[in-house]
């Protein structure tokens, strides 16, 4: 592999690791604006089925 395509390969993860870091980013964004303006009964009930689907008790 000569030095050209070795640049251009770390090039190609450098982007896409930015993408990734910048999509993940923007998901938490919408998660935490989604349920900041959610009512807190929604977002319990959520919170709730999630634990019960995931088998983990929480009572």
């Amino acid at each position: 592999m000569n030095t050209s395509t070795q640049l251009v390969n770390e090039t190609s993860l450098s982007i896409s690791a930015t993408l990734q870091i910048i999509a993940t980013s923007l998901i938490a964004l919408v998660v935490l604006y989604g349920v900041g303006f959610n009512e807190m009964d929604i977002a319990h009930n959520a919170a709730h089925d999630s634990r019960h689907s995931a088998t983990f008790p929480c009572h």
